[in-house]
């Protein structure tokens, strides 16, 4: 039998940001906040690869990234029931357009506000 710790399991979110600066940013705030980060990732093929590796519980998307748009990622995401916020810099334009209901933010963004997004203030 394994002692109960009684720590809560801290949330596994995924980071995909082209952005060096930006990415480095949210990844410490998001930490900062208890979260474990997984990237960050710069390019669609990276995200992809961590989300058949990582149990997430929820992704931090950049709209475009050096490889691409980010529609093939919401997709696999979407697929495996894991929410998201898009991160945008250009307006709604570059957002693949069967995601442009989803939770947006306009760039920069703090990490405090994205994790309310993704899971609500609790």
């Amino acid at each position: 039998m394994q002692p109960e710790t009684g720590a809560p399991r801290r949330r596994h979110v995924l980071l995909a940001e082209d952005d060096y600066w930006l990415a480095k940013e949210l990844a410490e705030g998001l930490a900062a906040s208890g979260v474990d980060v997984v990237g960050p990732v710069a390019s669609v093929g990276a995200a992809i690869a961590r989300i058949e590796q990582e149990a997430l519980d929820g992704a931090i998307l950049d709209a475009t990234l050096f490889d691409g748009d980010i529609g093939p990622v919401a997709a696999l995401l979407d697929r495996h029931g894991v929410p998201f916020v898009l991160l945008i810099s250009k307006g709604d334009g570059e957002i693949p357009a069967r995601f442009r209901n989803r939770p947006r933010r306009d760039k920069p963004a703090s990490a405090a506000d994205l994790l309310t997004m993704l899971f609500g203030g609790g």
